[in-house]
């Protein structure tokens, strides 16, 4: 077994079981410790900027641009390094968004929004409705697909690149969008995502260019 595979097993291992005592013990104090913050304050705020980091508008953007220079690159030059894993990033957010967008649908789970009005919680399942998608947090999900990707290229900045995830998914709890084991699932997912990608992406590429290279020769 793989590397790979061992890291994801036990990663979904892990996940799953933190996903079951989050939404048992923890989900409903820690949302309703924010919701009674003041929401006036500069830290609200300031979050409020945060989140747009994982936003669908900023990722449709990355995604779009990174394929088109990619595709325009490796047209010329084959091996370029940048443009293979723009391009790879690129595949890994969709692969990602694909699956976010599949288990909100099967799940269902209330948003924190919910809980307070109607005093909702838990699951709906099978339901495309903005109030029943909380789980997993798509901004989780998508911002770490960029904190994995680009950790990957430059590995020297993964803990900046951390940060700047970990915040984004603490303004999805501040901002009342989602509970604890919503924005962690989406993290977990989004990381995954990425890795299983880089990992295919790359064993094509390499054994294509083995087979080209062993048809020149």
């Amino acid at each position: 077994m793989s590397n790979l595979k061992k890291i994801s097993l036990l990663s979904l291992l892990l996940g799953t079981s933190f996903y079951w005592v989050s939404f048992t013990f923890f989900d409903k104090p820690i949302a309703s410790y924010l919701h009674y913050l003041s929401h006036t304050t500069l830290i609200y705020q300031i979050f409020q900027g945060i989140t747009v980091l994982g936003g669908s508008n900023i990722c449709f953007a990355f995604t779009c641009v990174s394929f088109i220079f990619a595709i325009f690159v490796l047209f010329r030059q084959p091996q370029n390094r940048l443009a293979n894993h723009l391009l790879f990033m690129a595949l890994a957010m969709v692969a990602a968004i694909f699956f976010e967008t599949t288990l909100k649908y099967l799940l269902g789970r209330y948003r924190p929004e919910l809980l307070f009005q109607q005093g909702l919680y838990g699951f709906h399942f099978l339901s495309h409705q903005y109030l029943f998608n909380s789980t997993p947090s798509g901004h989780a999900t998508r911002v770490f697909v960029l904190v994995t990707g680009l950790s990957l290229w430059w590995k020297r900045l993964t803990p900046l690149f951390l940060l700047l995830g970990l915040l984004v998914c603490f303004s999805r709890l501040l901002l009342e969008f989602h509970f604890l084991s919503d924005v962690v699932f989406g993290a977990l997912l989004g990381t995954l995502a990425t890795l299983w990608i880089s990992k295919i992406y790359y064993s094509l590429t390499l054994s294509s260019s083995s087979s080209y290279l062993n048809t020149v020769r």
